[in-house]
């Protein structure tokens, strides 16, 4: 991979019944096989920067309750600067009003928490973009434009 590539890693980690679901995202500065990149703390590994994709609206509810569509087993590859993959989160029938429920992806990184959007209203629209019927609780983001500095860190749905 050139210098202006990046790797992009998604996994599903399936979480207890009573939790949702979570996928790890990772953006390395050179190519990898999956089996070097996985790992149970992806933390330590010296070339990983993670992004975590998180979507939970309560951990009250079971999954089946509430979500219709949860993250892909991935893994996904892309190059930095190109489209990225799609951050599945879509609510059942009964969590799609909007007037009761509000369903809102943010990105925690650093230490700062910081809003991508709040139902339907897009709030980084340079790199991502809401794909999906809101009004039938479908939320996927689609990570537009992958830059290392822009999308690192751990995204919820919620």
């Amino acid at each position: 991979m050139g210098p202006t590539e990046a790797l992009v890693l998604v996994s599903l980690a399936g979480l207890s019944r009573k939790s949702s679901f979570k996928a790890f995202v990772f953006v390395h500065p050179e190519k990898r096989e999956p089996a070097l990149i996985e790992s149970r703390e992806p933390h330590k590994a010296r070339t990983t920067l993670p992004i975590v994709y998180l979507c939970t609206i309560s951990v009250a509810i079971g999954n089946d309750e509430v979500f219709a569509n949860t993250p892909g087993a991935g893994p996904y590859y892309v190059k930095e600067h190109m489209i990225g993959p799609t951050l599945k989160c879509s609510v059942r029938s009964k969590f799609a009003d909007r007037a009761r429920y509000q369903v809102q992806w943010q990105r925690y990184n650093k230490g700062n928490l910081r809003y991508i959007s709040i139902n339907d209203q897009l709030l980084d629209s340079a790199h991502f973009e809401l794909v999906g019927d809101i009004s039938s609780g479908v939320y996927d983001l689609k990570l537009k434009d992958i830059a290392q500095n822009a999308v690192e860190g751990s995204y919820y749905c919620t």
